[in-house]
This record gives C-alpha cells, structure tokens and sequence, in this order.
C-alpha cells in the first residue's frame, strides 16, 4: 500500500467549539481538582488528542455509508466494527491465512492482496488491526495558547439511576469543560487514498464544516458541537507532483474557498457515481438471479 508514492493531501486549519467541549481524563485523584477534568497538555492547556477526533470522523463516515450502501450490502464499503466476528476481515480468516502462510500454502504478497482484496473502504482509509491508516490526524492544541488564561468551566452533575430514573443516592459530581469559541489548530494528512476514498473523507469532515459534528463526552447534554474553518489544502499527485514538491518545498496550495470546494465535489462526486454504479450492479444482480 505504502511501497511507492502516489499522492499527498494536507489539510490544514482550525477547530472551533460551538458549545462546551469535554475530552476527559477519566477522573482526578487530587483534592484540589475536578472529579473528571478535562485532558491537558505539558502547558496545562487543553487538547484534542488526534485519535479523538479521527475517530469521532470515522464514526460519522461509518453512519453515513451505512445509509448510502445498497439495501443491506454494506460491504464492501463499510464493516461492524463492534462485532469482531462481523468485521470485513474477521480474526479467525487471518489466523487461517497466517497458518497457510506458516505452513507455505500462500506467500506473504498472497495474504496482503487478501487482506486489501476483503477489507472494506473505511478500514482501507482508517485502518484496521490488518492495515495501517492512510489518514493522520496530528493533536489539536490551542491556537495561540499563550493568550489561555485558563477559562475551564466547572458543571455539575449527579449520578441517574437508569432503572428508577432518579438520583443514585444523592451522588453528585463535578466535571471541567473547555468553553464554547475556543480555537484549537487542526492537521490532517492523507496519503495514497483512492479518489472515492478521499470522497468519503470529505463527506465526512463537511459535516464538522458545517458546523454538524460532534467530538468528545457529555454530548447529549449538548456538549462536543464543533466546526471547522479550513486554511489551506496541499496536494501532491503522481510523478510529476512530487517534483515540484522536491523542489519547492511545498506542494500545490489550494488556499481559496473556491479551490477547495472544487477538489471537495470532484472527489464527492466520484464516490457517489460509484455507489450509483455498483448499485444497479447489485439491480442487475438481483434480476438475474430472479430470473433463473
């Protein structure tokens, strides 16, 4: 997958909260600290770790493709992953496949063309225990840190009974809360993705564009809404592309709202035009099988 060069997407600009963001840390020992602070950095300044959001983007892609798949076909376009045994490539298939390569019944080059021959387009963009991410997500620190003076929000809450639906014997706690417009700086780089797998990563970050998205705990009480607003895309594509960037240091800069909107849809629109195209494959399937 990685063995020579074929493009390179870099995806710089801001993270913005819209309302109360809580990453936690998962409880404080302290006295002097919240139950559940929020995590910081060395600084004591708040961050997003990369995974979380890269995995709050996953999570929103995974929802969208489920929808968009044909009938109840998701594959090869997105897996359970919740369910080991429903995963595009199950545990148990590897382990037979690693037997087989043990026992010299399949090569090396053999088990990696199956495991990205049966892996579904978000494992193949995101990863999986199998295959390594074509999308890296750097951790979001505050934009101009310096000027944070500390204005974490403390909010309160109590334990709820799900049962009875009331308070778990009067327990109450506490937890910190990053507030609403803060900024925080954003990078994403994307390398040797397909054009229908960049579609399916900008279907999903325009949703944290527009402001749709949410990042972090506590989001049913309205916390974690976020929006992004994009500075630059760089794009590095093919042989020539990565001489220009040899040489310049830099690839080419798509820096205008306009831009980037183009290289968005084009890559939209491919994704969409293959999921129209398998699905009447998928008709025509269907018809001919009914057929015999």
């Amino acid at each position: 997958m990685f063995d020579r060069f074929e493009s390179r997407y870099d995806l710089r600009g801001w993270l913005i909260t819209r309302t109360g963001l809580h990453i936690g840390t998962g409880g404080s020992l302290a006295v002097v600290e919240s139950d559940n602070p929020v995590i910081r950095d060395i600084n004591a300044w708040p961050y997003i770790p990369g995974s979380s959001f890269k995995g709050a983007l996953r999570s929103l892609i995974e929802s969208i493709v489920r929808t968009l798949s044909p009938g109840d076909r998701q594959a090869p376009w997105t897996c359970d992953p919740l369910e080991r045994e429903q995963w595009c490539i199950p545990p148990s298939r590897i382990q037979q496949w690693q037997g087989a390569v043990g026992d010299n019944r399949m090569t090396q080059a053999e088990l990696d063309a199956n495991v990205w021959g049966e892996s579904c387009a978000v494992c193949r963009l995101f990863g999986s225990p199998w295959l390594a991410s074509k999308v890296k997500v750097a951790d979001l620190y505050l934009h101009n840190g310096d000027d944070w003076q500390g204005r974490v929000e403390v909010r309160d809450g109590v334990a709820i009974d799900r049962d009875t639906e009331t308070v778990s014997g009067g327990r109450k706690y506490d937890f910190e809360v990053v507030p609403r417009e803060t900024t925080f700086d954003l990078h994403l780089r994307i390398d040797n993705a397909s054009a229908e797998e960049l579609g399916l990563l900008f279907i999903g970050l325009r949703e944290f564009t527009s402001g749709s998205a949410w990042i972090g705990g506590n989001t049913s009480r309205g916390l974690g809404q976020v929006r992004i607003e994009w500075d630059t895309f760089e794009v590095v594509e093919g042989r020539n592309g990565l001489l220009n960037y040899l040489k310049a240091g830099k690839g080419e800069v798509k820096a205008t709202w306009e831009a980037r909107e183009a290289l968005e849809s084009e890559k939209v629109q491919t994704l969409l035009a293959l999921l129209t195209a398998r699905e009447g494959d998928n008709a025509q399937e269907t018809a001919q099988s009914s057929d015999t």
